[in-house]
């Protein structure tokens, strides 16, 4: 099975929308399409900034807190 690093880095490369399940740092659990543009590592944590499609901007996510991936 794929590291949720692994598959929004293969999204990225193929340039395609994600379906994730994200939980905020307020526990508040949100359903949203997301656009992969870039994928680092910070302070020991890996993040993803990308376009969202629920709030129709640029968003950063950190990779531990999506419970789901597709795409």
């Amino acid at each position: 099975m794929l590291s949720t690093r692994k598959k929004v880095e293969r999204a990225l490369a193929e340039g395609v929308l994600i379906d994730i399940t994200y939980e905020s740092a307020k526990r508040v659990v949100t359903e949203r399409g997301v656009l992969p543009e870039c994928v680092w590592e910070e302070d020991g944590r890996e993040y993803c900034l990308g376009f969202c499609t629920l709030r129709n901007a640029e968003r950063t996510f950190r990779l531990d807190r999506i419970k789901e991936i597709s795409h």
